[in-house]
């Protein structure tokens, strides 16, 4: 995936301003810091720049902290992901339902609460069962 598409798709995601809400925070954070531009030859500018990492111009990041911190914000970002839909269908689903990963090509609308998704005529998916999870 290109890094504009993928930049899209973050923002997309993280798009809660509410103030308790760290959303924005881990937006900048993935788009300047894990997203950031890599030149070989030259120093990377990000002390976790993914293509620094992947590429081979860094081999300095793999400490304790940066661990801890790719744990937190990929742990942040699955949350994100609670309930889906896939394309026009009238069901939701959890994001590991077979019915979703079947249908990755489709697009997904994202729900926070199952009620969000019955707010717009979704039924619970009889497979995954998202109805009975805690949100």
């Amino acid at each position: 995936m290109r890094g504009d598409t993928l930049k899209k798709l973050i923002k997309k995601l993280l798009n809660d301003e509410d103030e308790y809400s760290f959303d924005v925070d881990i937006q900048t954070f993935y788009v300047d810091i894990i997203l950031a531009d890599f030149k070989h030859g030259i120093a990377p500018n990000s002390y976790l720049s993914r293509h620094a990492i992947l590429h081979g111009g860094d081999t300095s990041y793999g400490t304790i902290e940066n661990s801890l911190k790719c744990i937190l914000l990929f742990d942040y970002i699955q949350d994100k992901f609670r309930l889906v839909s896939v394309g026009s269908g009238n069901a939701y689903h959890i994001i590991s339902c077979p019915v979703v990963q079947r249908n990755r090509k489709s697009e997904w609308n994202l729900f926070n609460y199952h009620w969000e998704a019955e707010e717009q005529n979704k039924k619970p998916c009889e497979l995954c069962k998202p109805n009975t999870l805690l949100y």
